[in-house]
């Protein structure tokens, strides 16, 4: 199968594509890795938990090298599920999600990642009815100081929208994002879900021109309708597919356009979807 990570649009602007391994749970480091450049990826995000590449976090520079070896880089890591409570009023819990955060930095560093994938706070926190400024404010508070660690790794961090699933909290809009990371240094910038965008009403290719140059990181993923996160590969409204992709072109953005797609999306066989992947690239490729 020829090269999918890497296409040229007609003005000669790079646009990469690639996949986050978060739906290989498991698998052998070297199968998956294989797996990935069989499909014609050359470029991942890695997921900051154990059951990926072997557990990555322990042995970054040998991953480095067993990535490079397959003919891939990482572009991001992500975040591990510990680090997303960011804005937990309980003062102890908010710092130990820091912690957690904070130490996917130097592996990732290691493994020559750009970007750092980040949650401003997590779905399953209420936030009270009037609350939004001060769940904003913990959030902030959270970021100065990973961003502050990222910055001096040379890392990027990028902030992402995440789903209201029915908990209206900040940074489930672009504009609320935006509003967050105001202040904070030109290496502190936004990943742009756009399943999340889709679940919570927004149009992916509008909070695109929203972000602007702040856009950092793209994952590529889709839900059943409105007000779900079930990570599926993207089919439906492709309409509107086109049209970010389209946008991101027009934009002249150049970072990782990764398709985070959930485990039980596989189906049980990752070789299906990632071939589904695949033809997804050559359609946008062709726009």
């Amino acid at each position: 199968m020829g090269r999918v990570g890497t296409k040229k649009d007609h003005e000669g602007r790079g646009a990469g594509f690639g996949v986050s391994l978060g739906f290989f749970p498991g698998l052998a480091r070297e199968a998956v890795l294989a797996k990935v450049a069989a499909a014609g990826f050359r470029e991942v995000e890695l997921p900051s938990t154990a059951d990926v590449l072997e557990n990555w976090l322990a042995a970054p520079l040998a991953t480095r090298r067993a990535v490079e070896a397959a003919g891939l880089r990482v572009r991001s890591v992500h975040t591990p599920p510990e680090g997303w409570l960011n804005a937990e009023p309980d003062e102890a819990v908010r710092q130990g999600s820091v912690r957690a955060a904070c130490a996917c930095l130097r592996p990732a560093a290691e493994l020559g990642a750009e970007t750092i994938i980040w949650h401003a706070n997590y779905h399953e926190t209420p936030v009270p009815a009037g609350g939004l400024s001060a769940s904003r404010e913990l959030s902030r508070r959270s970021l100065g100081a990973f961003a502050e660690r990222a910055g001096a790794l040379g890392l990027r961090v990028a902030v992402e929208n995440t789903p209201e699933l029915g908990h209206p909290r900040p940074c489930t809009t672009m504009a609320d994002v935006l509003e967050t990371i105001a202040g904070f240094g030109n290496h502190v910038g936004v990943c742009l879900d756009a399943g999340h965008s889709r679940s919570n009403f927004q149009d992916p290719a509008a909070e695109a021109r929203a972000a602007g140059p702040r856009l950092y990181a793209v994952h590529l993923q889709d839900n059943q309708g409105a007000g779900g996160d079930e990570h599926l590969v993207p089919g439906r409204d492709m309409e509107g597919w086109d049209r970010l992709v389209r946008t991101l072109d027009e934009l002249g953005y150049s970072g990782g356009r990764m398709f985070e797609i959930h485990a039980e999306e596989s189906g049980g066989d990752p070789d299906v979807t990632l071939k589904r992947l695949a033809e997804l690239v050559r359609r946008w490729s062709a726009l």
